[in-house]
């Protein structure tokens, strides 16, 4: 098939078309989106009882309403360079690779308007959270490919792009004064410097973060000393020969595969009495001349204070990340660069920065758009954020004033700049970042920074708005450290939240990249210790705490999610026991809480390598469960998903009844093993269905579990299963009283018919709990 013609060259560069103060004229397009002619605010109507949403406020969800934008990603692309600030703003959020598929199409022989499937969607949304409200503005470019089949002339249709992405317009709190100008990120300039200070300035004077300084309780062995402005230096110089207290500094970055000047027993000669800057990375001279800019004397480089070539020197710094990150006085973090060769200032634009600021006023008002446009576009703007009691930018509600000025701004303002780059995609940073009292981050297109209390980038140096920060990313990044704080005021529930945001930050860091898998609780090792320091957690089992340990026990693979260390398989090389969601090279996700607990853990325990460090890496674990066992015989059933593609999935047949289960498995290649057990380790709400592990029995010697007993049965870890109530009621040989009807669908085929109220399923749970007791026995997991 020959190749699509390349898209034409345009007149003019959208990149230079955008206004970073005040809106000019929109396209044709955006002009429809925003007509006071469109019923964007038409209430939802519902199919189902269970798709009705609650009412809050009398505010309803505004159903899709879709405008399409001429020629696909060319006309996008037009627009954009003629002026119109939201296409531009569009235009500007899409990566380079984007940009060229979008534009790859133009309209040639045979070509149909449906073919570019451009498209704006404006609704209104609540955050949960909050109950805040905003509107947002959803952009969806879908572009299809039309061919003919050479042996019979049919025309094939297939999904060629789509691109989908998010925006909101919020109305700013007050009128702004003159924005100050965006630092040149380019190089270290003066307005970075800056705008820095202005940020660690607000931290102290307005936050409860906490750095270094006399607070420090334990500081790192080694630190480099940068001199000052006038008189540089790089020296490795020993904590312990400086005078308390010590404020210091400590750099974030990526290693990659380029070799660059390091600490070890050859250069630590060298080092100690000083070397011209010029030997190191660019990330490391770079980072070194901000800290002398911004006024501090040391910092903590890991590839500069940790002897790279001593074993014994590397193991005993690397468990001390806690201390060192948590009692630095601030990170600085090369959050674009994928290695040192790129440093912390890349080549950038304002328009890269700044959102698209735009006014409503009088029709006849100078810079407003009611003097380029309708009346029905500036009224329907201002009256539906008024009447439905729209969020401004600081989160405060909208209160329409003589001159209305808003923000139109892409809603991956943090997700693109911090958790989707470079650095942050390494697992090893995961805990730079979440335990230290600030960062601030260079990323590839702005200024961006974070303390305990907030977010903040050079688009909003004042704070980026809530809705722009995704709940997960509150969650890892902010807690850890607030959750202790909370705890020092109350007791009250603070264990149980610490709980909760330690299975997010796992969550989070299994899905990081990580070199080699012997690293995967040494690398997190400094977030466990943190909170196990402060909370009653108990044991730490290689990953899991004895605190509902069962719960830890039912995490799942997400397959999807590949660990560089690995494939989506389990280790040859031992990582961790079976159990432990360390064991597998792949992002995890854990269950929901399950109560009441079917099994009960009666020991458990993990080696360390290092005896005297808990949370270092493991050499061998084993935990004894007390439970009931479960046999299984497995089926293999075939299903088509397409014509050419065939599809086996392993089903478990549990003992002799009709019940089967689909497990998820940690290894693919454990599905095809035969002695298979499922054992149930607590029911699921709300209908009492069971969860639990399957297993695969194993053998193990004397020398690997210690003084643990090994006239056990002895499994470990396959995957985990759910067992739906109905399931769990024919395995329990009870008739299932199904909560539908089958009934025939328009095209003939059975489908299930649910009734708005469910049918009332009697509770058998004191009953299977006597069944669990009576057959329990105690297994060895390892």
């Amino acid at each position: 098939m020959p190749e699509d013609p390349a898209c034409p060259p345009l007149d003019g560069d959208p990149t230079k078309a955008l206004s970073t103060q005040y809106g000019k004229g929109f396209c044709h397009a955006c002009k429809r989106l925003l007509s006071k002619n469109i019923e964007v605010a038409k209430p939802c109507t519902f199919t189902s009882p269970f798709e009705r949403k609650p009412e809050k406020d009398e505010f309803h969800i505004a159903e899709e309403y879709y405008v399409h934008h001429p020629e696909g990603g060319v006309g996008l692309k037009q627009a954009a360079s003629q002026g119109c600030p939201f296409c531009c703003h569009i235009w500007l959020s899409l990566s380079k690779d984007e940009r060229t598929s979008v534009c790859r199409d133009i309209p040639r022989p045979g070509f149909q308007p449906s073919d570019f499937v451009t498209r704006y969607k404006l609704r209104f949304d609540i955050d949960d959270a909050s109950m805040s409200k905003y509107c947002i503005m959803e952009y969806k470019i879908r572009h299809l490919r039309r061919s003919r089949a050479e042996n019979n002339g049919r025309e094939l249709i297939r999904l060629d792009t789509e691109i989908e992405k998010r925006f909101y317009i919020m109305p700013v709190p007050d009128t702004p004064t003159v924005r100050p100008p965006s630092p040149d990120l380019t190089k270290l300039a003066g307005r970075t410097i800056q705008q820095i200070h202005r940020w660690l300035k607000t931290c102290n004077a307005q936050h409860s973060c906490t750095g270094s300084g006399a607070t420090a309780i334990e500081y790192p062995v080694r630190l480099i000393d940068v001199g000052t402005v006038d008189r540089p230096r790089v020296r490795l110089c020993d904590v312990a020969d400086l005078p308390k207290p010590v404020t210091y500094v400590t750099l974030s970055h990526c290693w990659g595969k380029q070799r660059f000047y390091v600490l070890n027993e050859t250069t630590e000669g060298e080092l100690r009495v000083g070397i011209e800057s010029c030997k190191l990375s660019r990330s490391h001279q770079q980072s070194i001349e901000l800290t002398r800019r911004l006024g501090f004397r040391y910092i903590w480089i890991d590839s500069l204070c940790i002897i790279q070539d001593s074993p014994d020197d590397w193991a005993s710094e690397s468990v001390r990340m806690m201390t060192i990150y948590s009692n630095s006085y601030l990170t600085i973090a090369a959050t674009a660069s994928p290695d040192g060769t790129r440093g912390l200032f890349f080549p950038r634009e304002d328009t890269d920065v700044d959102p698209v600021v735009f006014k409503l006023g009088a029709k006849n008002a100078q810079n407003g758009i009611g003097s380029r446009h309708d009346t029905d576009t500036i009224e329907l703007v201002r009256s539906v954020f008024q009447s439905m009691k729209m969020n401004s930018a600081s989160g405060k509600e909208y209160t329409p004033g003589k001159y209305d000025i808003f923000y139109f701004t892409d809603a991956s303002v943090w997700q693109d700049g911090v958790p989707r780059s470079p650095l942050c995609q390494r697992a090893w940073c995961l805990q730079e970042r979440v335990l230290s009292s600030r960062v601030v981050h260079f990323g590839e297109k702005q200024l961006l920074f974070q303390c305990q209390s907030m977010h903040a980038c050079s688009r909003f140096p004042d704070g980026i708005p809530s809705i722009l920060i995704p709940p997960s990313e509150k969650q890892a990044n902010l807690s850890v450290r607030n959750v202790v704080r909370e705890k020092r005021k109350s007791e009250q529930n603070s264990r149980e939240r610490a709980y909760n945001i330690w299975k997010g930050v796992v969550t989070t860091y299994s899905s990081c990249d990580l070199t080699f898998g012997k690293d995967k609780l040494v690398a997190i090792s400094g977030i466990a210790s943190y909170l196990g320091a402060h909370f009653a957690f108990g044991n730490y089992l290689a990953g899991i705490w004895s605190y509902r340990a069962l719960d830890q026990l039912l995490w799942e693979a997400q397959r999807d999610v590949v660990s560089q260390s690995g494939d989506n398989f389990r280790s040859k090389d031992y990582q961790a026991p079976s159990w432990s969601w360390a064991s597998v090279n792949c992002g995890v996700k854990f269950s929901a809480p399950r109560y009441p607990p079917l099994a009960e853990l009666r020991k458990g325990y993990s080696t360390t390598k290092d005896p005297k460090q808990k949370f270092s890496e493991v050499k061998s674990g084993a935990v004894i469960l007390h439970g009931v066992l479960i046999p299984t015989t497995s089926h293999q059933q075939m299903n088509q998903v397409i014509p050419s593609l065939t599809e086996f999935t392993t089903l478990l047949r549990l003992a002799n009844t009709d019940a089967y289960v689909e497990p998820a498995w940690d290894d693919w290649l454990d599905s095809r093993a035969q002695g298979l057990v499922c054992a149930p380790l607590a029911f699921m709400e709300p209908h009492k269905g069971v969860v639990g592990l399957v297993l695969l029995p194993t053998t193990t010697t004397t020398a690997d579990l210690g003084d643990f007993p090994t006239a056990l049965k002895t499994y470990r870890r396959a995957g985990m299963f759910s067992l739906h109530s109905d399931l769990w009621t024919k395995f329990r040989g009870r008739q299932v009283n199904v909560p539908y009807t089958l009934e025939r669908g328009p095209d003939g085929g059975v489908v299930r018919s649910w009734p708005n109220v469910p049918v009332q399923q009697p509770s058998y749970e004191a009953e299977d709990r006597t069944w669990v007791r009576n057959h329990s026995e105690n297994y060895l997991v390892v």
